[in-house]
Parts: C-alpha cells; structure tokens; sequence
C-alpha cells in the first residue's frame, strides 16, 4: 500500500511540473484598416482566435473625429453577440491611445476544442475617414500606457 501511494504521490508532483496549456496566449497585434469608414456605422475587423479570459488590447493609431466606440463580439449559440463587460455594451476610445478592453467572450462565446473562442472587434468612429490600430484577443498584461477598459 505504501508503494501504490508513494507511485501515486511522485505522479501527481511530476504531473504537476510540466502541466501546460493545449495552446498560447493570442497576443501578437493584428492590423485593423477601414480607408473610408463612416460615422454612425459599425466595421467588424477580421476574427481571430481568444485563447484564454484576459482582456482584449487594442492601439488606435487613426481615429477620424479622435475617438471611436468598440465592442467585443463573438458567436454565442451561433449567433454574432456583444460581449463588452459594461452596461453600455461599448467603449469609447481616443486616438493615439492602449487599450485592455473587459469582455465576456471567453467565458460565453461559441468554444471551439483546440483552438478557443472566434472574437472580433466592432468599431463606430464619430466621424468619416481612415480607421487604422492593431488589436489582439488576447492582452499580455504587460506595457505601459495601458487604459483598463470595461
């Protein structure tokens, strides 16, 4: 009986050394580019994939009218939702500026086994013209200037 707990114990601690994830963290920055977007309107970036619950980071480098409004947005039961953890369902962000945005998406949108959960960003300038940043559906909790959001 002692073997068996002994063997069982030296499991569990050598198990315990070299757990890791199935998959990374999702932080390289994608490129987000509307030439003309207009006011009023929402422009969904390209979907990427959310691997764990940390925010969402975002870095406007052009906001026409300096400031824009963004949403979190994944598939809940197939269908596009907001997951922007506020009652506004959106946040406002200003030109030239890092962002961490809270959202619900990891722990609500449609899980895919492997691979994590699709996310995009939806953004509505307060004005017409070129819309350009970079985000990642996964924030490394790491820089400097970082706005929390949420």
């Amino acid at each position: 009986m002692k073997k068996i707990i002994s063997l069982l114990f030296a499991l569990a601690i050598f198990s315990s050394l070299f757990s890791f994830s199935a998959f990374a963290a999702n932080t390289a920055d994608i490129t987000y580019k509307f030439a003309s977007a207009s006011s009023g309107n929402w422009h969904n970036c390209i979907h990427n994939w959310k691997t764990n619950a940390s925010q969402v980071y975002v870095r406007t480098i052009t906001t026409p009218g300096n400031k824009v409004l963004a949403r979190t947005m994944c598939n809940v039961g197939g269908s596009a939702s907001n997951q922007t953890y506020n009652s506004n369902g959106y946040v406002t962000l200003a030109n030239k500026k890092k962002y961490a945005i809270k959202s619900w998406v990891y722990e609500r949108g449609d899980y895919t086994t492997g691979s994590g959960v699709k996310v995009w960003l939806s953004f509505k300038p307060s004005a017409t013209g070129l819309l350009e940043g970079v985000w990642s559906p996964d924030w490394s909790q790491t820089g400097t200037d970082v706005t929390i959001l949420g």
